[in-house]
């Protein structure tokens, strides 16, 4: 990654993160499991549901759900983190395939939208009210993770709350449900999002990465272990620039 005008914080995350590697996209590994790792935190956990969209490949399994990591200061994280994933198993051996993380860029942007209309197994249709399957999604070969990172970002969240959005105005903001907010119609709608504190999600690489590892070492636990290789896809800016 020479030249990368991320260089500083990537050496501050391998100091915490001794055991990462930092691949650039589409550049696959072996992960060894001799490896020593961070603890996770015993009460993380993780809740999932079969699904039944998208990925209409007969035979072949999705999942989406949230792992949910307790707030931990000495990392960086006075709050709660709650990561949304969703995960299609590979449409050609699932047991053998690769894994491939897919992080979307911003950072902030959710990867939903990669699953649903880039890579992933399908395309919404231009009426909105189906999908259609994508004949050349990456999860012909692999198995595909996307999640929506750091928190805050998609579905993932910190604590949630019940707001309105103004689609008249850009950008969006989410502005909280009070006695004065304005009727709804078709353009301002109500939602639950999360909360929108700017203090409530990562603002330094290194608090993202701790969040995003975490993250991967229950998931993996619950449904590709034992994995020998594994891909990161990053899109963008997909990396996180420390805060100033």
């Amino acid at each position: 990654m020479r030249g990368c005008p991320h260089r500083h914080s990537l050496r501050q995350l391998r100091a915490r993160l001794p055991r990462v590697a930092v691949v650039q996209r589409g550049l696959w590994f072996h992960l060894d499991s001799s490896l020593t790792s961070l603890v996770s935190p015993k009460d993380a956990n993780l809740h999932a549901a079969k699904t039944h969209i998208c990925e209409t490949t007969p035979g072949v399994k999705s999942y989406s759900g949230y792992v949910n990591l307790p707030a931990d200061p000495a990392e960086g994280r006075n709050y709660d983190v709650h990561i949304f994933f969703w995960f299609f198993e590979a449409r050609k051996n699932p047991s053998k395939a690769p894994l491939s993380l897919w992080l979307q860029g911003g950072p902030g942007v959710p990867s939903i939208q990669a699953a649903l209309g880039e890579n992933g197994p399908c395309f919404v249709n231009d009426d909105s009210a189906g999908t259609r399957l994508n004949p050349w999604s990456w999860n012909n070969e692999v198995n595909m993770l996307y999640i929506d990172q750091p928190v805050q970002t998609g579905f993932s969240y910190d604590r949630l709350i019940n707001g309105t959005i103004d689609e008249t105005v850009l950008p969006y903001l989410v502005k909280p449900v009070s006695p004065s907010t304005p009727p709804l119609n078709s353009t301002h709608i109500p939602g639950v999002f999360p909360s929108q504190n700017t203090t409530s999600t990562a603002n330094t690489t290194a608090t993202a990465a701790l969040a995003a590892w975490h993250f991967m070492q229950v998931w993996m636990k619950e449904f590709v272990s034992p994995i020998s290789l594994l891909a990161v896809d990053l899109r963008s800016a997909a990396r996180h620039r420390p805060s100033s």
